[in-house]
């Protein structure tokens, strides 16, 4: 029989934050990357907690692993205490270490998923003023004065630390009642008898979302001539609500969009493999000790994490 002090002890931190990791995520691998350890340490940690525990936490398959009941219970719980705690450190962080902080935001997603957003970050953290710079402009750290940037594209500067924020497939939008044009079932090339909305703009590393590449990725052919172009997604976005084409996009600029009915995804058929919207937190590595911008960073990252399982659930 347990002791009354075993019975109330928990375990480490550090092995509950790896088998949180390694649950959301369902993957040693994946785990390990994100911890900067290797899987065998995850691995390793979370065999502990579950002798420590006497419960089994993962079913180990061939080439994956799966939660338990005991683990999938554990898990929402686990991931809201350590944002908590999370919380908790930022507060104490923060005494007496307000002032300004600098972010720079790709504009579509500035427009699109932080704006909406930071009333929650005010609150949060009243005396932490955002000057919130949303260009497409590649901000030159240390010199124009911005200290940590949510930005787009597959490969950061190598001589930042970049921490991922989405990744996630691109797909079509539109308002409700143009997707009505299309009938109950549309197939993929149905989507060529609408308006194609174009975003006209390429980046240093990545372009973003473009249709020719998707029609291609569909197997449609030849390719539509036509339709409005835009510099910026956020944009092409809003005329998509307004219901003056389709446009493509990814679900953390358009998840919002989705839930209140302004727009809808019009085709009833699997994603086409044709890409991704990426987005990562960078900043250089002599700004990690900054207060203000750790109390951001975590905010955001839980922030991106609420999004992912709305996303999930919807």
């Amino acid at each position: 029989m347990l002791s009354v002090i075993e019975m109330n002890s928990l375990p480490s931190l550090t092995a509950l934050r790896f088998f949180e990791a390694a649950a959301r995520r369902l993957s040693f691998a994946d785990a390990a990357e994100e911890l900067n350890v290797t899987p065998a340490a995850v691995s390793r940690q979370i065999r502990q907690l579950e002798a420590q525990l006497g419960v089994q936490l993962f079913r180990r398959l061939t080439r994956a692993v799966a939660l338990t009941s005991e683990g999938s219970a554990a898990l929402p719980l686990i991931t809201e205490g350590f944002a908590r705690l999370r919380e908790g450190v930022d507060r104490i962080r923060m005494t007496n270490s307000g002032g300004t902080l600098s972010v720079s935001v790709a504009p579509s997603l500035a427009h699109r998923w932080l704006a909406p957003r930071l009333g929650r970050f005010m609150t949060q953290f009243p005396d932490i003023e955002l000057v919130i710079d949303a260009s497409e402009r590649v901000s030159n750290f240390g010199v124009d004065g911005v200290e940590i940037g949510l930005r787009f594209g597959s490969r950061p500067d190598e001589r930042l630390r970049a921490i991922p924020l989405f990744e996630d497939p691109i797909f079509p939008v539109c308002a409700p009642r143009l997707a009505e044009q299309l009938g109950p079932s549309p197939r993929a090339h149905d989507i060529v008898k609408l308006p194609l909305l174009h975003v006209d703009w390429e980046g240093q590393t990545e372009t973003l979302p473009r249709w020719t590449d998707w029609l291609t990725a569909a197997g449609i052919s030849p390719i539509p001539k036509g339709g409005a172009k835009f510099s910026q997604l956020a944009v092409a976005i809003e005329a998509a609500i307004a219901g003056h084409g389709v446009a493509l996009a990814s679900m953390p600029l358009v998840g919002d969009d989705l839930a209140a009915g302004r727009l809808v995804r019009p085709l009833n058929v699997a994603e086409v493999a044709s890409g991704a919207l990426h987005f990562w937190i960078v900043y250089p590595p002599e700004n990690a000790a900054n207060t203000r911008l750790i109390a951001f960073r975590n905010w955001v990252q839980e922030e991106a994490r609420i999004t992912g399982e709305t996303d999930t659930n919807d």
